[in-house]
């Protein structure tokens, strides 16, 4: 019987050898993405207050947007920069946002115009952490920017997102629903 027993060894050290190859056994916690949810929906955006507002160095002393500039659509919530020179909008996170995880969101604008050279300053952040920032020169042509993003630290539910926009001109901004999306 020894060759039996010599032969349940090699078995057992093949087995065991494939289970560490694998990572079974390298003792971290392995990160399991949620299901696709809706993060924050476009209906329930707020205007951030100066305490709120992670983007408070963008911000002017006295910002001027008015209910009237927030437009409902049918997948987006519309930003008139005619009537609003200045935005961070917030919600808190609908579920938790594992590291692993990836958020999606939609932003676009239409053409953007002004009297003279200027710059529109687009960006995201959960938590208080930019996640995402752009810069646009105007004028430009209308955009859209499908967003992925990761957070490196994941997020509780509740957590605030927030997302900033602030142009020189009379441009129309959308930002729709954040997603998570399916792994």
């Amino acid at each position: 019987m020894p060759r039996a027993e010599g032969r349940r060894r090699v078995a057992w050290a093949a087995a065991a050898g494939l289970a560490l190859a694998a990572g079974c056994d390298d003792g971290a916690d392995p990160c399991v993405p949620g299901p696709p949810v809706t993060l924050a929906t476009v209906e329930a955006w707020q205007v951030a207050s100066a305490a709120a507002d992670p983007f408070a160095d963008h911000r002017p002393a006295a910002p001027h947007c008015p209910d009237y500039a927030l437009r409902l659509e049918t997948h987006s919530l519309e930003v008139d920069t005619a009537a609003c020179d200045y935005v961070t909008l917030v919600q808190p996170l609908a579920a938790a946002v594992a590291p692993c995880d990836h958020i999606e969101l939609d932003l676009a604008h239409l053409l953007l115009r002004a009297d003279g050279p200027a710059t529109a300053h687009l960006a995201v952040a959960v938590g208080g952490q930019v996640l995402w920032s752009l810069d646009i020169p105007i004028p430009a042509p209308q955009a859209v920017y499908s967003l992925d993003l990761a957070l490196p630290e994941g997020a509780a539910a509740g957590t605030p997102i927030a997302v900033h926009l602030h142009n020189h001109g009379e441009n129309s901004w959308y930002v729709g629903d954040v997603r998570r999306r399916a792994p």
